[in-house]
């Protein structure tokens, strides 16, 4: 019978299990939480383990479901703070789109297709053929290697979009901007040895400065110094461009190899950018690794929009044979 002295002595092990198996993953899940409150991203361990923020707490949702079934309080309030800060730290742009205003609706739209294109993809015409169906009147890539140059630059998307400003490399550090509209002070600059490209479209009359970004990921802990010495360069550009024109335009695309969890994302919304996912909704969204490794997916790529920028709206794309999925976008520059 279920009721028998040794199967009352198995349930009571079971629980006893399940409720010490409960508190070991709330301590562990809990000294994450308390790390990225009080020192986030301190260590590269935390770095790379923030970046999955958006899957690393699930289990605390089995954890106080499993508490509450065999009333255990305190596991459940242990829980129950986990699951509310997982909660709070997904849930911007992750369900409900900004409104937009009349202004944004009726300005001339700019198509921006932002595209890493993985350096030793030799499939080009998967994503050549991509964007032509999109046909952006801008397009910014990353991984920009000679084929990859060769590739656009000879292809319909050449004639489509003549002015460019590029680095091609044998690394996957190479970058380009290629606009259907003249580029204006363009130039490849260097931050922290990775080059990033910059340059002025105008849409409508209004000038729109765009940066192309890609810094070396964080993978490693010997890595960790550059990849925070790059996007400290670009966020210092990118406060001048702010400073010197509060009701600029301005675009930062690319991957930035973060996520929204990361510290240094704060560190760019700090200076008035949105990110166009969450402006539409869209937060949850990912484009890497696009079937390429068996990791949960998220995203690293980003199109961050200054206060006078509206998202009109945003998608990913198949990437055929890269790593990432492109970003498809349609902005607005608001006067």
């Amino acid at each position: 019978m279920n009721d028998s002295p040794r199967g009352s002595a198995a349930r009571k092990l079971f629980v006893r299990i399940a409720v010490v198996a409960g508190w070991i993953l709330v301590a562990l899940l809990g000294a994450v939480a308390l790390l990225r409150v009080a020192a986030h991203d301190v260590a590269h361990p935390l770095i790379l383990l923030n970046e999955f923020t958006m899957y690393l707490y699930l289990p605390a949702y089995g954890v106080l479901v499993a508490a509450l079934l065999l009333r255990r309080r305190a596991l459940a309030a242990g829980a129950a703070l986990l699951v509310a800060a997982h909660l709070v730290w997904i849930s911007p742009g992750a369900l409900r789109a900004a409104p937009l205003s009349a202004e944004a609706l009726a300005a001339p739209p700019l198509r921006l297709v932002s595209a890493n294109l993985l350096m030793s993809n030799p499939d080009t015409d998967g994503i050549v053929g991509e964007i032509l169906v999109e046909d952006p009147d801008v397009l910014v890539v990353q991984e920009l290697s000679a084929h990859w140059q060769t590739a656009l630059e000879s292809s319909e998307i050449g004639r489509r979009l003549p002015y460019h400003v590029a680095e091609a490399r044998e690394t996957p550090f190479g970058v380009g901007i290629y606009s259907r509209y003249p580029l204006e002070d363009a130039e490849v600059w260097y931050a922290w040895g990775a080059p990033v490209a910059r340059a002025t479209v105008r849409v409508g009359g209004r000038p729109v400065r765009l940066y192309d970004v890609h810094p070396l990921p964080p993978l490693h802990a010997e890595w960790v110094t550059n990849w925070s010495e790059a996007l400290e360069a670009v966020r210092g550009e990118v406060e001048k461009e702010r400073k010197r024109d509060p009701e600029g335009a301005l675009v930062v695309a690319g991957d930035f190899n973060m996520t929204r969890h990361a510290r240094w994302f704060g560190r760019f919304t700090d200076l008035g950018l949105r990110d166009a996912h969450e402006d539409r909704g869209r937060g949850l969204a990912t484009t890497w690794p696009n079937g390429t490794l068996r990791v949960p997916a998220i995203r690293l790529d980003h199109v961050l929009i200054s206060p006078h920028v509206a998202c009109l709206s945003v998608r990913e794309g198949q990437g055929r044979g890269s790593d990432h999925r492109p970003i498809l976008v349609e902005l607005a520059a608001l006067r």
